[in-house]
């Protein structure tokens, strides 16, 4: 088993290279992060983390963010993953993780969230 570790950049808002040259130094292989919000920044992190040859993990969220919009519906959420996927791929991530904006809806609305397919 080989034990990999990733710097999370909760609360950096940095450009990704200094966190990264800083991760590298102690000994972390790649970085953790939100999903840039546009795709020129996506682009950019891509850059840095292919010059670098650094693994990422990717965290995509929806409803807007930490603390989603009360109002997003469903499909607002299944749209911004969708485009959070899409900028995502950008970077080629090793692996993903979710926080859906849907813990503070109702239970069957989260539901239909989780058994939507995608393309």
């Amino acid at each position: 088993m080989k034990l990999e570790l990733f710097r999370t950049l909760w609360g950096d808002s940095r450009r990704w290279d200094i966190p990264l040259a800083e991760a590298r130094k102690a000994s972390f292989v790649g970085l953790e992060a939100r999903i840039p919000p546009t795709h020129e920044e996506a682009q950019e992190c891509a850059a840095i983390l292919q010059g670098e040859g650094a693994p990422f993990i990717a965290i995509a969220m929806t409803g807007g963010g930490v603390i989603p919009r009360q109002s997003a519906t469903v499909q607002d959420h299944l749209d911004d993953l969708h485009d959070a996927i899409d900028r995502a791929s950008l970077m080629n991530p090793r692996r993903g993780n979710l926080t859906e904006g849907l813990y503070i809806g109702l239970d069957y609305e989260k539901v239909c969230f989780v058994e939507k397919k995608f393309p």
